[in-house]
């Protein structure tokens, strides 16, 4: 599956749990998180100082945080649940 194709999933989810295993730009480690996209109930108003499509990146809602993270979409290695 291709990048454009695997962000239309995610963002299709509707709100479902997934898991995603993905490299992190910061340290390289690898980082496995289960989460959420199109959450809004955890927003605090204001917007984000960027745009994600920019930076290639997509937000998610990390269901053991409990925190918005943004995950670098050509970094994710694995997907299950979507």
């Amino acid at each position: 599956m291709n990048r454009s194709d695997l962000l239309s999933r995610i963002n299709a989810n509707k709100g479902r749990i997934f898991s995603v295993k993905f490299v992190k730009r910061t340290t390289g480690e690898i980082r496995k998180m289960t989460c959420r996209s199109g959450v809004t109930s955890y927003l605090h108003g204001g917007a984000q100082p960027f745009k994600q499509a920019d930076h290639n990146l997509i937000t998610v809602f990390s269901m053991r945080d409990k925190g918005y993270r943004n995950i670098p979409v050509e970094n994710i290695l694995e997907v299950k649940g979507i």
